[in-house]
C-alpha cells in the first residue's frame, strides 16, 4: 500500500458513518416470499427453532408440536415456527472515471465516493450481512471484490478506489460502458446494490441494464457532485471547474455569461439523470463534496428507506 493511500484511508474512515440498512426482501433467493429481512418459516428444514404459534387453517399438520399442545391441555394446537436463514449481499459499484477526480471544496468526488463506500460496507457489517464491490471507469471494470465478510472487503475496496487511474483507458473503444460491464458482473439472486457516480457517462444501455436488475434487486443510485459543478461564484476571475459539456477539468475566466451557461449544463444533466432513474422507481440520492459530516442524517435516511422511496436531500 502506498504511503499516500494509507493517509487517505485514515481520512476516509474518519468521515464514514454507520447505520442500519433497510431490506425490502427476505432472501437472496430469486423468488423469495414477501416481507422484510427477518422472516419466519414453518417446518424445520434444519433451521433454528424460533418459537410456537397457534395452528391456523392451511398449516401443515406435520409441523404441529404435539408435546407442547398436550402440555397446554390440548385446547389449543401449536405449530413450531423456525427462523429461516437469510443471505443478504450488499454490493457497492463505484465510478472512478476521470471526472470523479474533481473537487474544489473539502474533498474530491472520488474521495467522497470512498467515504460513502466505507460507510455502506461498515453498515453492512453492523447488519451481519456480506459485502462486495466493483470499481469501474468510463469504459472498463478495474476491480471486483466478491461478497465476503465486510471487514475483509473494506480496505481492498478503498485501495482500489484510491489507486486506480482511469485516465489512461478513458478513450478505449468499447461497445459497453464500465457501469454496464459492472452491472452484468453482479451475481444472480436478490441483492442490495448501491451505485456511486456522477453519471456523466450514463447512457441508454446503462438504463436498460438498470431496468432489468431493478425487477429483483434493491437498488439505490448515489449522485455525487462538487459545489462548483452546480454553481460558479458570482465574481470575475479565474476559477477551477469541471465542464460537463467538454468533460474536462478547466481553469476558466468567470463572468455572467460563463456562469449562466455552465450552471445550465449541470442542471440539464442532472434533470435528465433524475428523470431516467426515478422513472425506474430507483431512489436517486445526492451527495456534494462540501457536505462532510452534515450529510449524516441524509445518509441514514438513504440506508433505512425502502426501494422506490426517495430520501430527500
Amino acid at each position: 500500500m502506498k504511503s499516500q493511500t494509507r493517509k487517505l484511508l485514515s481520512k476516509i474512515l474518519h468521515e464514514s458513518f454507520i447505520a442500519p440498512i433497510g431490506v425490502t426482501f427476505k432472501s437472496s433467493n430469486p423468488m423469495p416470499s414477501g416481507g422484510e429481512r427477518k422472516s419466519h418459516a414453518k417446518g424445520s428444514g434444519g433451521y433454528d427453532l424460533e418459537g410456537l404459534v397457534t395452528y391456523e387453517t392451511g398449516d401443515d399438520p406435520r409441523d404441529i408440536d404435539w408435546r407442547s399442545t398436550a402440555q397446554a391441555g390440548g385446547g389449543t394446537i401449536y405449530v413450531a415456527q423456525y427462523m429461516e436463514p437469510r443471505d443478504v449481499k450488499v454490493f457497492v459499484l463505484i465510478d472512478i472515471s476521470k471526472s470523479m477526480d474533481f473537487g474544489t471544496s473539502r474533498t474530491t468526488k472520488r474521495m467522497l465516493a470512498g467515504e460513502l463506500t466505507a460507510s455502506i460496507i461498515q453498515s453492512t457489517e453492523a447488519g451481519g450481512d456480506r459485502a462486495g464491490s466493483i470499481i469501474f471507469g468510463k469504459n472498463k471494470v478495474y476491480a471486483i471484490h466478491k461478497a465476503n465478510a465486510p471487514k475483509l472487503v473494506l480496505v481492498p475496496s478503498l485501495i482500489s478506489i484510491l489507486e486506480t487511474n482511469d485516465a489512461i483507458n478513458s478513450d478505449l473503444n468499447t461497445t459497453t460502458s464500465g457501469l454496464n460491464q459492472a452491472l452484468t458482473m453482479l451475481p444472480n439472486g436478490r441483492n442490495i446494490i448501491y451505485i456511486i457516480s456522477d453519471f456523466f457517462n450514463f447512457n441508454e444501455t446503462d438504463q436498460a441494464a438498470l431496468k432489468r436488475l431493478s425487477a429483483r434487486n434493491q437498488i439505490t443510485c448515489i449522485h455525487v457532485s462538487d459545489i462548483r459543478e452546480r454553481n460558479l461564484p458570482k465574481t470575475f476571475g479565474y476559477i477551477s471547474m469541471y465542464d460537463i459539456a467538454t468533460k474536462q477539468n478547466l481553469i476558466v475566466w468567470s463572468n455572467a455569461k460563463t456562469t449562466a451557461k455552465f450552471e445550465a449544463n449541470f442542471l440539464n444533466h442532472f434533470t435528465k439523470i433524475q428523470k431516467v432513474i426515478q422513472d425506474l422507481k430507483i431512489p436517486l440520492i445526492e451527495f456534494v463534496t462540501n457536505e462532510g459530516k452534515s450529510a449524516r442524517n441524509k445518509f441514514i435516511r438513504m440506508l433505512i428507506n425502502h426501494r422506490g422511496t426517495k430520501a430527500k436531500s
